[in-house]
């Protein structure tokens, strides 16, 4: 016992409003949560910024006080395990758990032989809360009609390997859908 590791993702930050934010808690609360296995508190945005340059994502590493104060989300990793707590290579895998899947975020648009996709937020609301997305997810994406057509897949077909590591073709759970 006492082998696993607890993480939580964007948790909210009661120090920055959010329009959803439920029941936050300040940095220092999140840390007391998970006491005994000695947590570590990320700034959601910085994490982000590591996964959007291609990684790898940098777990070793504490973030200052300051950073996660004004960070609207944080990111908690907890383990009784040092070696938790390391960089991870981010790689995109050729084989899913799930099925491989047209992010949701993304209406599917013909026009003759050209297809489109166009990033829609469900709600104002999503899109203030989540706007960072559009670090990585482009307004319009132009893609190839027949290698689309080849979704759901459960291995990545290769025409679609680049908007799978921008995140536009996601592996997502089956039946999902």
């Amino acid at each position: 016992a006492g082998r696993g590791a607890v993480v939580v993702t964007h948790a909210h930050n009661a120090h920055v409003w959010s329009p959803s934010a439920g029941m936050p808690l300040p940095p220092e609360a999140y840390r007391e949560l998970f006491d005994e296995m000695a947590p570590r508190l990320f700034a959601e945005s910085v994490l982000l910024n590591e996964i959007v340059a291609g990684g790898p994502l940098d777990l070793a590493r504490h973030h200052a006080p300051d950073a996660l104060d004004a960070d609207p989300a944080l990111t908690i990793v907890a383990a009784r395990r040092a070696d938790v707590c390391r960089a991870y290579p981010l790689d995109t895998p050729a084989a899913a758990r799930g099925e491989f899947r047209v992010n949701p975020l993304y209406d599917i648009e013909r026009d003759g032989g050209r297809t489109r996709l166009r990033l829609r937020f469900p709600s104002p609301d999503y899109e203030e809360e989540y706007g960072a997305a559009r670090l990585y997810l482009h307004d319009e994406v132009p893609v190839d009609a027949g290698t689309l057509a080849s979704l759901p897949a459960n291995r990545l077909p290769a025409g679609l390997a680049d908007l799978a590591r921008r995140r536009i073709i996601l592996d997502l759970p089956k039946q999902w859908w």
